[in-house]
């Protein structure tokens, strides 16, 4: 099928810019990556010193949320934010796990009641905009603020808006009984958002699946497109014999607790702790938690760009992902499916998942026997010695996910769905013009 690119104009609004380098904005890039530059533009609060990706972007001023913008200036100024950042990192070092969340959910608190302020709109950027002329404003919503924006600039520019969730925040931001009036408007946001729209797009098939059922429009599930044309290793000799096990992303949402099981797996198993070793690369932000491992299992490396993330899969034999098993991420991760998942899938690796049952990324690795997947240490165990001690049995899950890369996660394939949703909205946004 050939697909047009240059037929529409997106107008992409969300708090953080596509030049970010952080995982969302990396499944960003590949997905835009292909249409002209000229159809682009972004509204973001955030800018990025980056330009990975040379579209207009234009930077919404402070005074947009003056109350947000002035109670930020004042914990910067005061230096408050990075000592409360950096108390919660010292409970977590040192186990004090309820008390480094309940600090988060003060965080939350804060931020959830300064988002729901009046906003005030810029009259250049809302002129910037309706000259940009865009068929459709694509966004993550993920706040009120931004929802806010979004369906306003939907009313200037006289356009529909294609909402696309990465994860299940619907159901699981603002859950706290202190938070009763910012997660009743974010449901009313979301609906405004749906009860204008025709689709939108979501994470995995089992989410588009749910949000369909729920919502009545059409959901369509997209991920990050996976490069299928590189050539991987299948078979890798280590100097020290050992086989490397790699997990690459955050540690955010409490998955170091996750990666600390998986660690102590291999610590209780002599045969394990023998012949395989745990390397962990992530952001500078999450370095400090390796006072947490221990060295002699586990090896923490920093942050490796994008553009030089498949020579770290390239080296790997078995490729680790997870997900936290506390409760409140359970609800948030139900039914996503990390932008590491498809580039894990076309690397030829075989993958280990270690998380909740019932997600989707359990059940994505299992249903398309790209690896195991796991919820128990004991079971854990018994998979990864299996994974180790048998390199054809890697290979065989390496190829399957090589081969699911390339029948669902090509950037032709998710170009496809994305066009698909917004020449649905366009036409719903006309026929109710």
């Amino acid at each position: 099928m050939t697909i047009n690119y240059s037929k529409y104009r997106i107008l992409i609004i969300n708090g953080q810019s596509i030049n970010n380098s952080n995982a969302t904005a990396i499944t960003l890039r590949n997905l835009f990556k292909n249409i002209p530059k000229e159809n682009l533009m972004e509204l973001c609060f955030a800018n990025s010193s980056n330009a990975y990706l040379a579209i207009n972007s234009q930077v919404f001023p402070q005074r947009t949320n003056i109350l947000r913008s002035l109670f930020i200036k004042f914990l910067n100024k005061n230096n408050i934010r990075d000592s409360f950042n950096k108390t919660i990192e010292e409970d977590k070092l040192s186990g004090q796990y309820v008390k480094a969340n309940r600090k988060v959910q003060l965080k939350e608190f804060i931020i959830s009641y300064l988002d729901a302020c009046p906003i005030m709109f810029d009259k250049k950027i809302i002129k910037i905009a309706k000259e940009f002329k865009p068929d459709i404003i694509y966004t993550l919503g993920g706040s009120i603020m931004v929802l806010k924006i979004a369906l306003r600039f939907s009313e200037y520019c006289n356009c529909g808006i294609l909402l696309h969730f990465m994860d299940n925040w619907r159901d699981s931001k603002y859950n706290s009984c202190l938070l009763f009036y910012p997660r009743i408007k974010l449901k009313d946001l979301i609906y405004e958002v749906e009860h204008k729209s025709k689709s939108g797009l979501v994470i995995s098939d089992k989410m588009a699946k749910e949000y369909s059922s729920k919502s009545g429009i059409n959901y369509y599930g997209l991920m990050n497109p996976a490069d299928v044309s590189n050539k991987y290793n299948t078979q890798i000799k280590n100097s020290d014999n050992k086989i490397k096990i790699i997990y690459t992303g955050g540690l955010h949402l409490n998955r170091y607790k996750s990666l600390l099981d998986v660690e102590k797996v291999i610590q209780n198993s002599l045969e394990l702790k023998n012949k395989c070793i745990l390397h962990i690369y992530t952001s500078e932000n999450d370095q400090y938690l390796s006072g947490l491992f221990d060295n002699s299992v586990t090896l923490f490396h920093k942050y490796v760009p994008h553009d030089k993330i498949n020579d770290i899969y390239n080296s790997a034999d078995i490729l680790l992902h997870i997900e936290s098993f506390d409760n409140e991420q359970i609800s948030f991760v139900k039914y996503s499916l990390s932008t590491k998942i498809s580039e894990y899938l076309a690397s030829g690796k075989p993958i280990v998942c270690y998380s909740p049952k019932n997600i989707a990324v359990y059940e994505y690795i299992e249903e398309n026997s790209a690896g195991y997947s796991s919820s128990d240490p004991i079971d854990l165990s018994q998979k990864l010695l299996k994974l180790i001690n048998d390199p054809r049995l890697r290979e065989y899950f390496g190829a399957n996910g090589i081969e699911t890369a390339r029948n669902k996660h090509t950037t032709e394939a998710s170009l496809d769905t994305l066009f698909k949703a917004i020449g649905e909205n366009i036409c719903c946004t006309n026929d109710k013009s």
